[in-house]
């Protein structure tokens, strides 16, 4: 065994994610009532410039005053080439204790999540908090995708990608493609569902029996696998 050793992420259920823009409160507040396992609240491409300072305190106060549950909540700050970054981190992660993680978009190589995961460990150290944030980030250029190996390795706060990259053509040859295609963060379940859709993103990730030792995901369960027969089990996956 080697000598090297990793910090587990925290596991969390994700079968479905469903997106609300910052900039609508009855969206955010309908997203609460949902069945959807994951829900990010998105201060980023729904949300117009002019409006992003009043869709951050929207995101606050959904987050401080609504009954999420069981539900894991995520937001979507602005690209860190934006002005808007670090007000987005700022004031939600200082303000909001239920807030689970933060989603990174465009990320392009390991230094932008390490840069996240500096300023966030500072909040946390400074406010106390008693619960860590996760990281999602999202593989949307060639250049994400070149590095991808280095950004999954990049925090210990990381627990999934969005490979968007993956699923369309990027500006890269074949060769680099095919060599960092293969992810050392898994995705599983399908993110950016529609509410109604939710129902039978579920039925076909459903729960097996538990050790016990995720009883407070979800109760008697462990591991999301694939329903229907003709889905790929590299589907199956838990966060």
């Amino acid at each position: 065994m080697s000598h090297t050793t990793f910090e587990p992420v925290t596991e969390r259920l994700h079968r479905s994610e469903l997106a609300a823009p910052g900039s609508n409160p009855k969206m955010i507040e309908k997203a609460s009532r949902s069945a959807a396992d994951v829900i990010f609240l998105d201060l980023e491409d729904s949300v117009a410039p002019d409006d992003k300072p009043q869709a951050r305190k929207n995101v606050i106060a959904a987050l401080n005053d609504l009954d999420w549950g069981r539900k894991t909540v995520s937001v979507r700050i602005n690209g860190l080439d934006t002005p808007y970054t670090y007000r987005d981190v700022i004031e939600v992660a200082e303000a909001c204790p239920r807030l689970d993680m933060l989603f990174l978009p465009k990320a392009g190589v390991a230094a932008d999540v390490y840069a996240l995961d500096v300023l966030v460990t500072q909040i946390e150290r400074t406010h106390k908090r008693e619960k860590r944030i996760g990281f999602e980030v999202m593989i949307e250029t060639a250049l994400g995708l070149c590095n991808v190996k280095a950004i999954a390795q990049s925090s210990r706060r990381l627990e999934r990608t969005n490979d968007e990259a993956v699923s369309r053509p990027v500006s890269v040859g074949p060769e680099n493609v095919e060599k960092n295609a293969v992810l050392a963060v898994g995705e599983g379940g399908q993110g950016g569902v529609r509410d109604t859709g939710v129902t039978d993103r579920h039925a076909t990730y459903h729960p097996t029996q538990s050790s016990g030792h995720n009883d407070h995901l979800c109760p008697n369960h462990q591991l999301v696998t694939p329903r229907q027969t003709n889905r790929p089990a590299s589907d199956a996956a838990i966060f």
